[in-house]
């Protein structure tokens, strides 16, 4: 293939801009990316795996996550929503030892105290957004919208 076919290509793909592909919506509003997981009125969106991704709640309020601050609430959201079924009081909880073993830690061995942590910090993240983390001994973790 060509340079001029390579870019033509590329243009087409990317958009005129250069911009990631899928961060355009119908009104052509490049500013707004797609919503990887939306549960009530909270949608979160990743960014990249790198750079983690931001929380909106409610169109209005965004809060910026690190990767491993999102993957716990996308991990909590998915929870959530897969378990509509389930009786409310018991909806969306994830234990800790499968949130010990499936978050992308910046340690080679996470333990409890790791995820203690991480909560602490994401509570103090979502203060005033009307989310909130609840824990429940003996179920886990999960996430109230």
């Amino acid at each position: 293939m060509s340079n001029k076919a390579l870019d033509r290509l590329r243009t087409k793909e990317l958009g005129s801009s250069g911009d990631t592909p899928g961060f355009q919506d119908a009104a052509g509003d490049k500013t707004a990316p797609p919503a990887s997981l939306t549960v009530g009125s909270l949608a979160l969106v990743r960014h990249t795996v790198a750079t983690g991704g931001v929380m909106i709640v409610g169109g209005r309020s965004r809060v910026r996550l690190t990767p491993v601050q999102f993957a716990l609430l996308e991990l909590l959201a998915r929870q959530m929503t897969e378990d509509e079924d389930n009786h409310e009081s018991v909806r969306g909880f994830v234990p800790s030892s499968i949130l010990i073993c499936s978050l992308p830690w910046d340690t080679a061995h996470p333990d409890l105290s790791h995820l203690k942590q991480l909560v602490r910090r994401v509570r103090r993240r979502l203060v005033g957004s009307g989310v909130e983390l609840q824990s429940w001994c003996g179920l886990g973790y999960r996430l109230v919208v």
